[in-house]
């Protein structure tokens, strides 16, 4: 009988909630996935740096509940109004 091993992923953890804002919020170096809430229809904006005008805008639809999205550590993103980010690590 041969032995059978499983891998289990590790659980992601809540790091930083942000809240819509006027300005972009840069990722932790721990943070792998966005998880977002919207109670209107509102675009999250995710670029490489600062200048989110060079990002690309995802847009959402009225009551979105717990949305996961993967990014790269230290990305910058951009909630919309009405929003809600939380980083996952």
């Amino acid at each position: 009988m041969s032995q059978m091993s499983y891998y289990k992923q590790p659980s992601s953890r809540p790091t930083l909630t942000t809240t819509s804002t006027a300005n972009a919020t840069k990722s932790s170096v721990q943070t792998y996935q966005l998880r977002v809430f919207t109670s209107s229809a509102a675009s999250l904006v995710i670029s490489d740096s600062s200048s989110t005008s060079a990002g690309i805008p995802i847009p959402f639809g009225a009551g979105v509940v717990g949305e996961y999205l993967t990014v790269t550590p230290g990305q910058w993103y951009l909630p919309g109004a009405g929003m809600t980010v939380t980083e996952m690590s």
